[in-house]
C-alpha cells in the first residue's frame, strides 16, 4: 500500500521531447510569417514614398504650367531633334520654354534673352510627353499630356502593361484678360460729376 501511495504523489515536472519539437515548430512558423510581413512592409513603404514624391513633383509641374500658360500672350508647340517643346511668350519680354528629354521636363525662363530660372520636373523615363495647341474661339488652349507605364508607379502588372495618362489643359492669356477689360472701361466716356442739369 505504501508503494501505491508514493506512485500517486509523483508529479511530472518536465516536458517530453515531442512537446518541445512541437513548440519549436510553432515558434519558428510565427517568426517566418513575421519576417515575411516585415519584408513586405518595408518594400511597400519605399514604393509608397516614391509614389508620393512623384505626385508632389507632378503637382508642382501642373501648378507652374498653368500659371505660365495663363500669363502668356502667345504659345508655340514644336518638336526639335525628337524632343517635344513648348514656347510661351509673356507680356514683359519674358519667354518660358518647356522641353522633355531623358525623363525630365525642363522649364527654362528667360527675360530679354538672359536666363532667369531653370527647373526640372522628373517624370518616369518611360513617359511619352506631348504638347498640343487647340483653338477655342478667339483663344488658344494648351494641352500637356504624358503617359507612363503602370510599372513605374510600383503597381504590379498581370502580364499586360497598362499606361496611365495625365493631362493638363490651360487657356493662353487667361490672367491678362482683366487688365484689358479695365483699360477698355477706362477709355469709355463717363458722365461728368458735380453740377446737376
Amino acid at each position: 500500500m505504501i508503494a501505491l501511495a508514493t506512485q500517486r504523489r509523483v508529479v511530472r515536472r518536465g516536458t517530453t521531447l515531442i512537446e518541445m519539437v512541437v513548440s519549436i515548430a510553432i515558434i519558428s512558423a510565427i517568426f517566418g510569417v513575421a519576417a515575411t510581413l516585415f519584408g513586405f512592409l518595408l518594400t511597400g513603404r519605399g514604393d509608397g514614398r516614391r509614389t508620393l514624391e512623384q505626385q508632389i513633383v507632378e503637382g508642382r509641374l501642373v501648378e507652374q504650367f498653368r500659371r505660365d500658360v495663363h500669363e502668356a500672350t502667345h504659345a508655340e508647340a514644336f518638336d526639335q531633334e525628337g524632343s517635344p517643346r513648348l514656347k510661351l511668350t509673356q507680356a514683359d519680354e519674358r519667354t518660358v520654354e518647356y522641353r522633355y528629354e531623358q525623363g525630365e521636363l525642363a522649364r527654362r525662363e528667360t527675360q530679354a534673352g538672359k536666363p532667369v530660372r531653370l527647373e526640372n520636373y522628373g517624370l518616369p523615363r518611360e513617359s511619352a510627353v506631348r504638347f498640343a495647341l487647340e483653338p477655342s474661339g478667339d483663344r488658344t488652349l494648351v494641352r500637356l499630356e504624358w503617359t507612363e507605364e503602370s510599372a513605374s508607379r510600383g503597381m504590379p502588372s498581370a502580364g499586360t502593361s497598362a499606361a496611365q495618362r495625365h493631362e493638363v489643359i490651360a487657356l493662353v492669356g487667361r490672367n491678362i484678360v482683366a487688365p484689358i477689360r479695365a483699360a477698355a472701361n477706362a477709355s469709355e466716356p463717363s458722365e461728368p460729376m458735380g453740377e446737376a442739369p
